[in-house]
Formats: C-alpha cells, sequence, structure tokens
C-alpha cells in the first residue's frame, strides 16, 4: 500500500512543481518603416531634342510600381519648367496615375527648372540568426519566423531563390 501512495505524492509533487513554472514566450520581430524618397531634376531645353523628358520616361519606367501607387509631386521653377511639368501630367495620366496622386508647385528649386519626387516607404526588420540544433537555451526572440512573415509581405521576390548562374 505504500507504494502507491508514494506513487501519488511524487506525482503530486512534480506536477505542482512543473505547473507553477513561467510558460515561455516569445517576443516579435522589432520593426521600422523607412521613407525613400526618389527625385529628379531636369532642366527644361528649347531645342529640337528633348533629352530632360525623355530621361523623365526613363524615370517613370524604372519606378512605375510606385508611380500607380503612391503621390507623385512635379514642380517647377520657370515658365518653360511649368510647360514640361504640364507635359510630364499628361504623360502620368496617360500611364494610368490617378489625378488625384499627382501635385504640382511652384517653387524655387536648386537644380533645373523642374523636378519630379515620389516616396516610399520600406520595411526593415531587425537581423536575425537561425535557430540551431547546438541551441542549449531557447532563444526570447521569435524573429526567426516572424522575420520570414515581413520579408514576405513587403518583397515577396526575396522569398524566391533565383538559380546561380556561373560565367
Amino acid at each position: 500500500m505504500k507504494s502507491p501512495i508514494i506513487w501519488v505524492l511524487f506525482t503530486v509533487l512534480v506536477t505542482g512543481l512543473t505547473a507553477c513554472t513561467p510558460a515561455y514566450q516569445t517576443e516579435g520581430v522589432g520593426v521600422s518603416v523607412t521613407p525613400v524618397t526618389y527625385k529628379l531634376s531636369l532642366t527644361a531645353q528649347s531645342s529640337t531634342g528633348d533629352t530632360s523628358f525623355n530621361e523623365f520616361i526613363r524615370f517613370v519606367s524604372h519606378h512605375q510600381s510606385l508611380i500607380l501607387t503612391q503621390p507623385i509631386h512635379l514642380s517647377y521653377s520657370s515658365k518653360a519648367g511649368a510647360k514640361k511639368t504640364e507635359k510630364a501630367r499628361n504623360y502620368l495620366l496617360a500611364q494610368g496615375v490617378d489625378k488625384n496622386n499627382i501635385h504640382e508647385k511652384a517653387m524655387p528649386l536648386r537644380e533645373g527648372d523642374w523636378q519630379v519626387a515620389l516616396r516610399s516607404y520600406q520595411v526593415q526588420t531587425e537581423s536575425c540568426e537561425p535557430v540551431t540544433i547546438a541551441d542549449i537555451h531557447p532563444k526570447k526572440s521569435g524573429c526567426v519566423l516572424t522575420h520570414n512573415q515581413w520579408l514576405s509581405k513587403v518583397h515577396p521576390e526575396k522569398g524566391i531563390s533565383a538559380p546561380v548562374t556561373s560565367h
């Protein structure tokens, strides 16, 4: 009879000790949002070749995903710059940019006669070290899982590994 009583006391003691231990909680990843501004300052030319507007078209095609979704600021400091700004606004409207996202303003510029600027917000996560089998103590940071989750939301293309090509 002593054996079952000792077994019950032992079970109650072990359960009592382990039930009161604090639960392991992971902390999320520190995420910061950083604004990035893209600007292009151009000089309005009166010659037949319109190289400044061609540069503007290259800028628009390079940042097309941002231009379709983010506000665009067109600034000018001269009459020739105002004409180029109007031409740029018409071009952007033809490309499908919402007219409420295009903001024009006359202001003194440091360089050039007209300028286009747009702002993007980039999410940056903290650096994470992968968990290995050699780790003895549990890590308080759950950044391994949540780091990848943030990257997949912000830059889904980075989750796809590109094949390595050697030359």
